[in-house]
């Protein structure tokens, strides 16, 4: 081969390599963005979620402290000095 061929198939060989890396790169981009939107999915409806149940989760935190409180006076009432 002389010079010339040997620097076309090296055009033909590196136009080639460039479609493969702009396909990889859009490709990569594609999937860190579609990635992105997941997470924000995600953590969206674990907010959601918990905005939704943030009700009932006070509830039962007062449904627990008042036991406790009444837990504690049962205590007080019957915890009668020994003499």
């Amino acid at each position: 081969m002389d010079n010339d061929a040997k620097i076309d198939e090296l055009l033909t060989l590196t136009k080639e390599n460039n479609k493969m890396l702009s396909r990889m790169r859009a490709t990569q981009v594609r999937h860190h963005t579609f990635q992105m939107i997941y997470w924000l999915i995600v953590i969206g409806i674990a907010v959601g979620a918990f905005y939704f149940l943030q009700p009932y989760f006070d509830d039962a935190k007062k449904l627990l402290s008042d036991g406790l409180t009444t837990f504690q006076s049962f205590t007080q009432m019957t915890s009668i000095p020994h003499k």
